[in-house]
């Protein structure tokens, strides 16, 4: 493991989880969620777009059926679940929310095996087996 991807990987975490408090419990908790995806959507665009453009990395999509590709996945993947994973911090509380997110791999790994045929290996599934269960655990410890 390189200490810059580990070093980015808890940047990850760090960001995320300020993310998930502040949906709870800043000064923009109560503004109507799709406000705070266009904000959070406009301001990534400007700065990895921005640092795309000044590395001259920038690439656009090749050709209509990409571009529309991309416009779906934009609107479902980004779009559709973060206005999902703001309902459910209003919903349910920050830490709730949070923790159920943790499902994410295990949720991945299944769409990956049926929809692109991914074969599955043992670790994968020890893997999601130890996520299910430290969900569990830790939302049943919360209801304590």
């Amino acid at each position: 493991m390189s200490p810059k991807g580990a070093a980015l990987a808890l940047l990850s975490a760090v960001t995320y989880a300020a993310f998930i408090i502040a949906g709870r419990k800043s000064s923009f908790a109560a503004m109507p969620s799709m406000e705070v995806i266009f904000f959070v959507c406009l301001f990534s665009s400007v700065i990895f777009g921005g640092k795309s453009i000044l590395a001259g990395t920038l690439q656009l999509p090749p050709s209509r059926t990409a571009f529309g590709c991309l416009l779906v996945i934009s609107l479902f993947c980004t779009v559709f679940a973060l206005k999902m994973l703001t309902y459910g911090i209003r919903a349910l509380g920050a830490s709730t929310s949070s923790m159920l997110n943790m499902l994410e791999p295990v949720v991945s790994v299944i769409a990956g095996t049926l929809i692109f045929s991914e074969a599955l290996n043992i670790r994968t599934v020890t893997g999601c087996v130890l996520i299910v269960a430290a969900s569990i655990l830790t939302v049943k410890g919360d209801r304590k």
